[in-house]
């Protein structure tokens, strides 16, 4: 697999970003995106935490072909001058297209985003994708949810 062929974006993409200049040194080597969960390699280049893993399910060594890597002997936390760097960057929510509006500091992103009210979930009972915060009132409309179910077939 070459580098250059690599698709997924599995790092934050630049456009997010708010406040804080974007470097260089803060994107994966892989995907170009903003370094999400970053890992170095012991040859110096940085790698998104699931990019890398992503590329190890196929490969044994670096993307750039200068080693093997026998993970996770060859991959390191990045420098810590990196991550403070990083860290002073502020992002929106990835949910911002769906009304959110919040913009956080990096660190803040991942538990925001899992926690925030406009990512998309799936009903349990008829699997269609709605916000978190539109759920409950989807459920009260759910033609496949058990009680509603009951309701319709009560009222004939």
């Amino acid at each position: 697999m070459n580098p250059s062929n690599y698709s997924p974006a599995m790092g934050y993409q630049q456009n997010r970003v708010v406040s804080g200049k974007v470097r260089v040194e803060f994107l994966c080597d892989l995907c170009q995106q903003l370094l999400c969960r970053p890992l170095q390699c012991v040859c110096g280049h940085q790698f998104c935490t699931c990019c890398i893993d992503q590329w190890l399910e196929q490969e044994s060594r670096c993307p750039y072909d200068c080693m093997t890597i026998h993970a996770p002997d060859h991959l390191l936390p990045p420098k810590v001058r990196l991550v403070q760097k990083m860290n002073t960057l502020v992002l929106k929510c990835a949910y911002a297209g769906s009304g959110c509006a919040v913009n956080l500091p990096l660190p803040d992103v991942p538990l925001h985003e899992k926690e925030c009210m406009y990512a998309l979930v799936r009903c349990e009972y008829c699997n269609v994708k709605v916000s978190k915060r539109q759920l409950t009132a989807h459920h009260s409309v759910c033609r496949k949810r058990p009680a509603h179910q009951q309701r319709c077939n009560s009222e004939v």
